[in-house]
């Protein structure tokens, strides 16, 4: 089905150049395999949101040829999601607007094609508002490094906390549960920001809680925009 698609879009293409070349006007061609967000013409780099709040899930948006390479694929995160398609370059893009990335959906750029393994999951999502579901009302109430106990997680402007057991940089086995906050590296914006949104210190690395919280995650600006970076956590300690 995708060599038909293919076909059918070169096919619309020789028409296009036909009708260009015999002084008529062509319309854009059709993205190849994208639904996301609108764009122009031009072939030009999209629009991207790139708010530190990490309130919004677009990394850009893109249909026709904006964003896009000669084969169709889109070169920055849709407005929406992809839901399959070409791509081009490395891409993390999420989707969903939650501080706890488990409770959003992530797609990848990988090999030409976006794909994702990534769906919501049920039970802390999406995270609470500042005073419901046992969450303190503001950040400034969380009692930081006391224990705790229940599952909660807490979104608030400054930050995600959690009722947790802190597993880094050590997991003890017996460890009980206690409140936990993000805290990122001096100059990394808070609460995290969506993967796909634009960046400016290329290269920038930013732990969000990668163990110690829930959905904790290390993020690193790449080609303009935060994507994924690895990051270990040690084992238990008995």
């Amino acid at each position: 089905m995708r060599a038909l698609q293919i076909k059918g879009r070169l096919f619309v293409l020789a028409l296009a150049a036909l009708a260009a070349g015999c002084g008529g006007v062509s319309e854009n061609p059709p993205a190849g395999g994208n639904d996301g967000g609108s764009g122009s013409s031009s072939g030009g780099a999209s629009s991207s949101s790139g708010s530190s709040s990490g309130g919004t899930s677009s990394g850009g948006s893109s249909s026709g040829s904006s964003g896009s390479s000669s084969s169709g694929g889109t070169t920055t995160c849709p407005a929406s999601p992809p839901n399959g398609g070409t791509c081009t370059g490395s891409l993390d893009c999420e989707y969903g607007g939650d501080q706890d990335i488990d409770c959003d959906t992530v797609w990848s750029c990988i090999g030409g094609q976006w794909s994702t393994s990534d769906t919501p999951t049920d039970g802390e999502c999406p995270t609470s508002s500042p005073g419901t579901d046992g969450c303190p009302r503001s950040y400034g109430q969380v009692p930081k490094g006391q224990s705790c106990s229940g599952s909660m997680e807490c979104a608030y402007p400054q930050g995600r906390c959690a009722c947790t057991i802190d597993f880094g940089p050590v997991l003890l086995e017996d460890a009980g549960a206690s409140w936990v906050c993000t805290d990122p590296e001096t100059g990394c914006p808070e609460p995290r920001p969506q993967l796909g949104t634009a960046c400016a210190n290329e290269g920038q690395t930013c732990d969000y809680g990668t163990c110690s919280l829930p959905g904790g995650v290390q993020v690193a600006c790449t080609n303009g925009t935060w994507a994924l970076s690895p990051a270990g956590c040690a084992g238990v300690v008995r």
